[in-house]
């Protein structure tokens, strides 16, 4: 009846209320394997505490069963998870291989493209450049055929006046 108000109690006392209630059945045990041995007691007088301790064995071997089946799940656990993340690797490991080789293939494409480019705008600067030299020659041409003809009304004017 010790335990009662044990929900009172802080947790130094609830610890040595426990061992102190240990040390009384440690003693009583004691106490009755000294008087079996006398013959004082007999098996018929501690069945209660044999048909006590089996309960104890009972309720231990569940515990013990429980917790093996406990433990062989979360084994059975480890090994999915390790195989889910094996599994993973694989897949993000082909994924990226996939995206290397898109990349590649983007990255040709657009090498491929910006020298299409670069070939185009080289023609229009060419073109461009062709134009002007025409334009320019023209220019040139029509300027000495200027020069030329104001040259000669020039002599025209000086030779008439």
């Amino acid at each position: 009846m010790r335990l009662q108000n044990i929900e009172d109690l802080s947790s130094v006392s609830k610890s040595s209320l426990l061992r102190s209630i240990a040390d009384d059945i440690s003693a009583a045990f004691i106490c009755i394997s000294k008087q079996l041995s006398c013959g004082t007691l007999s098996a018929r007088h501690t069945r209660p505490i044999h048909d006590f301790i089996a309960s104890i064995k009972i309720i231990e071997r569940l515990e013990q069963r429980r917790l093996q089946q406990d433990l062989e799940r979360y084994r059975q656990r480890e090994r999915r998870w390790r195989a889910e993340r094996k599994w993973m690797r694989r897949k993000v490991e082909g994924l990226v291989k996939h995206s290397e080789i898109t990349y590649r293939e983007w990255k040709g494409r657009l090498e491929r493209v910006t020298g299409q480019r670069k070939k185009l705008l080289s023609r229009e600067t060419n073109a461009t450049q062709q134009k002007r030299i025409g334009e320019g020659a023209f220019l040139r041409i029509s300027l000495a055929y200027l020069t030329q003809l104001s040259r000669k009304l020039w002599r025209r004017k000086k030779w008439s006046s």
